[in-house]
């Protein structure tokens, strides 16, 4: 299952890192991690690798960051 989220960054390139999580906290997967330039970014995650179950993915942007729960469903 591949997922797709759309970003958009400040009028600056920035170094993106997008950390995905399990439930306990533990990080699983490291989705993303480059310098992308500033507008509307798309990012595609091959989570074929994690189990089916509800993570949190964690966008680090520079000195902002968010996040958001998913679930992965086989």
């Amino acid at each position: 299952m591949l997922l797709a989220h759309k970003i958009e960054l400040r009028p600056t390139p920035e170094q993106i890192i997008l950390s995905i999580y399990d439930l306990s906290g533990r990080k699983v997967l490291i989705a993303a991690q480059e310098v992308m330039r500033e507008g509307m970014n798309r990012i595609t995650v091959d989570t074929s690798t994690l189990a089916s179950g509800m993570y949190f993915a964690r966008l680090t942007a520079g000195d902002i960051s968010a996040t958001t729960r998913m679930v992965v469903t086989r």
